[in-house]
Parts: structure tokens; sequence; C-alpha cells
């Protein structure tokens, strides 16, 4: 396993991708590590078994310094109802790890234009992988398409909305949303 330092994140690099991490101290690590496990901690301060960073969070507030996320009418309708917890997209431009990051506030829009149904929140976990399917292996797909009937749908679906031929690994950035409440 492969161990980066990226401005205040920490990053491995396991056979089933990158998998980001927070919360830097000076640790030393026994391997191996739960290649879905996103927080890295000293022995003393890391809890009991697996943990990812999904404590609870306060409501966000819109702020000017919030992640602009456009979404289909679908997904949109999806994050609303509470079906959707986690947004895909290819890893890139404003979706890179120095712009996604926990605690940032997040605005869902249908499309553009539609400022007025807009849905604020919060990013409580982020997860960047080398693929599609190493993503799928440390986030069920009912989270990120929970219209998909199986995990094979899923990843197909996942190609096709971020157009991704099929045989083609590129790398992914997910992030998991806790919408404001009202």
């Amino acid at each position: 396993m492969t161990f980066y330092l990226v401005q205040d994140m920490f990053q491995f690099r396991s056979q089933n991708g990158f998998v980001m991490a927070s919360s830097i101290t000076a640790l030393q690590l026994s391997l191996p590590l739960d290649p879905c496990q996103d927080i890295i901690m000293p022995t003393s301060a890391a809890p009991k078994g697996p943990h990812r960073s999904n404590e609870p969070s306060k409501p966000s507030k819109p702020s000017s310094d919030r992640l602009f996320v456009p979404l289909s009418s679908d997904p949109f309708a999806w994050f609303s109802s509470g079906k959707k917890t986690w947004e895909l997209r290819k890893r890139g431009r404003q979706y890179t790890c120095s712009h996604v990051r926990r605690g940032r506030d997040v605005e869902l829009r249908r499309g553009y234009t539609d400022a007025e149904s807009a849905l604020w929140g919060e990013i409580i976990e982020v997860l960047e992988a080398d693929s599609i399917e190493a993503f799928f292996k440390c986030v069920h797909w009912h989270a990120v398409l929970p219209e998909s009937g199986s995990l094979d749908e899923a990843i197909a679906d996942a190609r096709r909305i971020l157009n991704i031929e099929k045989g083609q690994d590129a790398p992914v950035l997910g992030f998991k949303v806790e919408l404001a409440r009202p």
C-alpha cells in the first residue's frame, strides 16, 4: 500500500483504488487497512472496528463558499426524497479533494437555473476511487443510484451518466451529503 500526504488530507492507494482520509496527526500504521475506511486516526483515538466519517453534523446554511452541484431531475428528486445520499462524479475540475471536502456547504440544484428549489446541505464524507467498481466496493450502489436494480445495472448506469466506456477505468470522486433541515 502506498501513502500520500496532500494538503491536510491523507490518502492511501490500495488495490481497490484511492480512498480519502482526514484528521492527520503523526502516527504509524500497521497494515492491512480496510480499503473502505476513510478516516485514519492514532490507535488511542480510533473507535473499535471499521469507522467512516459519518458523525452527525449541524444543518448547513447557504454560504458563498459552497460547492455547486447541478443535477438532472431524477437525481434531484432522489436527494429530495432521501433515497439518494451520495453523489458520484468523474474526478477533475471542481470535483477534486481540494474542492470537495468534509464540512463544506453544498448546493444541489435541478439544472443550472432552478435556484428556487435548491437543496442545501453539508458534505459529510468524501471518497475517491480509481474506478466505479472500486467505489461501489466501499459505498453501496443504492445510495448513489437508488432506481438501479442490481450492482451490475448501477455500474452500467454510472458509466452511461459519467460517459465512461465499458472496460475503461476513470478516477471518480463521491461525496455523501447531509441535507439541511428546514
